[in-house]
């Protein structure tokens, strides 16, 4: 795959926490109660220096905090990380993912001085962007932004098109120049496929902490706002409707929130800081089977067939968790706690069980970043599956989907204008 000493190029997950619950991140259930089986959690700066020794740092020519589940802004050390990591490598590429409805404008003045970058997903305007980013607080987006600016901060405007928001689009182009944002970015999500069904949706449900559906998101009308990747004929003709989902908890069983509070990380009135509200007994029936979608038949063949070329290998990246496990890619991490499968199941999973030390192989804090990356995990067992002619003998769905047909490029094609 790649040598340790390769590596230029590191994505850090600093924290499993957030503002938000997005109805398309695993964090929650589409948009609902908190993922059960998802450890909530972050990484320390003590951690880091653990996981990272100073002559990797140095090497790097990019660190980026960018979440699976979790904003960076949400984790306690996330600027004293990213000082230190200036402190080593003055030279080095710094760029944090965020909403902006986190912390506070003294918070964001200060990372300005930094990072090189700030990437804010504002998913539409002050009537719209809760609608996804549910919880997020347009006031505090507004004042945090133009505080990293006003300090002389360098930010992209990372903007999600749905069909709620499609009107918005121009506008917020122009705000974003107005404000002082360099760069606007239009983005085609490649979301509206279902993993679970390897097929095409047009809509996705958005749920409450009660397990209500309360409405829906719609895929934009407008053609220019699809994913190409989603217009293809397989990928048409696999299309399904959205359910309402079926998640597990840690023990494996169905997962149904209870009507009173669930467990909860929400941002206090104070500077953006984390509060746990208590959560109540859950309720438990038997586990409920997930298949593809009979129509999808043509697409999963297409995919599982891909011949793999990894997108990480070619630009010697890799994926730190909040958790300190170093894997390759966020794609694959992303899998690691899927509300929608039973625990500690799953192709990855599988692999990980094939190592010596199970997952704590892969723990970079206790080995270090190289000599996890030296181990067989990275060496042999992830690249050798990418060979196998099915997923039955041990070819992953997830690098398939992610890394196999250029012209099924859910990732890519998001940001193709």
């Amino acid at each position: 795959m790649y040598q340790s000493y390769e590596i230029k190029i590191l994505h850090m997950e600093t924290t499993s926490k957030c503002n938000a619950t997005c109805p398309m991140c695993l964090r929650a259930v589409s948009g609902g109660a908190i993922n059960p089986q998802l450890p909530i959690t972050e990484l320390s700066l003590t951690d880091v220096q653990k996981a990272l020794s100073e002559s990797f740092v140095r090497q790097l020519n990019k660190v980026y905090m960018c979440g699976n589940y979790g904003d960076p802004a949400a984790a306690s050390e996330s600027l004293e990380i990213f000082e230190w990591l200036r402190n080593v490598h003055p030279e080095i590429q710094l760029e944090i993912f965020s909403n902006g409805g986190l912390r506070s404008p003294s918070y964001w003045s200060k990372m300005a001085k930094v990072v090189d970058r700030a990437v804010f997903a504002i998913d539409g305007l002050e009537d719209t962007n809760h609608l996804y980013r549910k919880g997020v607080v347009w006031h505090k987006v507004e004042e945090n932004v133009k505080a990293f600016l006003a300090a002389g901060g360098v930010a992209r405007w990372d903007y999600i098109v749905f069909r709620h928001n499609e009107h918005q689009v121009e506008y917020a182009r122009t705000l974003a120049e107005m404000w002082g944002i360099q760069k606007f970015q239009v983005k085609k999500t490649g979301r509206f496929f279902s993993n679970t069904k390897s097929a095409r949706k047009d809509e996705q449900v958005v749920m409450n902490r009660d397990g209500e559906v309360e409405y829906t998101i719609q895929m934009p009308r407008g053609e220019k706002y699809i994913n190409s990747a989603l217009k293809t004929e397989k990928a048409k003709q696999s299309q399904i409707k959205e359910a309402a989902p079926v998640s597990f908890t840690k023990e494996g069983q169905v997962y149904k929130p209870s009507k009173k509070k669930s467990s909860i990380a929400a941002p206090s009135t104070s500077g953006g800081s984390l509060e746990t509200v208590s959560e109540e007994p859950q309720q438990k029936e038997e586990p409920v089977a997930v298949k593809p979608a009979a129509s999808a038949k043509p697409l999963v063949d297409y995919i599982e067939k891909a011949p793999i070329d990894c997108k990480v290998a070619a630009e010697k990246s890799v994926y730190l968790t909040a958790e300190g496990f170093a894997l390759p890619c966020c794609w694959l991490a992303i899998r690691m706690y899927p509300w929608y499968s039973k625990p500690k199941t799953g192709e990855l999973w599988k692999m990980f069980e094939t190592l010596e030390r199970g997952l704590d192989s892969l723990n970079a804090i206790e080995r270090g970043i190289e000599n996890v990356v030296q181990s067989e995990f990275f060496q042999s067992r992830l690249p050798n599956s990418w060979e196998k002619p099915s997923y039955q003998e041990g070819k992953l769905f997830t690098c398939s989907k992610t890394c196999g047909r250029k012209d099924f490029d859910l990732f890519n094609s998001q940001f193709v204008n």
